[in-house]
């Protein structure tokens, strides 16, 4: 049988899991980054690696959006330029967003990285799931405006189903 030390050791130990799990989803950090003259925003945790100045070999039949992939480290990853999908200028900066998501090898075509920031769970301003906003998350403020907060899975969803179409 248990002893009732022991169940009072388990319960504090469970109860301080409790604490550290609510201060970890209290903030998230975010990484804001620059697309042509627009500011945008992306969970830090999806950001793998920022490239610069890598060759992107352009592909046939594939999207407008999609330039073309890039070689990270001898293995192929997609480019592909939000900017089209949102309907605004294709940019034309080599510098690229290597997303961290699992079975995936993409990267976001980016203008520049303003900075990695700190935000409250409750300061992010989520969004319904209305079809005109399915690219975003959110937004978040920074430096007294709100900015949209990237959906990434919406453009690999888009993506898939542009290439299946094809």
């Amino acid at each position: 049988m248990i002893s009732d030390d022991l169940i009072d050791e388990i319960e504090a130990v469970e109860k301080d899991l409790e604490t550290v799990s609510d201060v970890k989803d209290t903030s998230r950090t975010f990484l804001v980054f620059n697309m042509n003259t627009e500011t945008y925003a992306i969970q830090a945790s999806l950001t793998r690696e920022i490239m610069r100045d890598l060759a992107v070999y352009p592909l046939p039949f594939v999207p407008s959006y999609v330039n073309g992939v890039l070689n990270r480290h001898g293995d192929p990853f997609t480019v592909i330029d939000p900017m089209i999908i949102l309907g605004k200028e294709p940019q034309v900066n080599s510098l690229f967003l290597v997303l961290n998501i699992e079975n995936e090898q993409l990267c976001l075509r980016i203008s520049d990285v303003v900075e990695f920031m700190p935000v409250k769970t409750e300061e992010i301003k989520k969004f319904s799931n209305h079809i005109s906003v399915i690219h975003f998350d959110g937004t978040i403020s920074w430096k007294d405006k709100e900015i949209p907060i990237i959906n990434t899975r919406s453009f690999i969803d888009k993506l898939r189903l542009d290439l299946n179409n094809a």
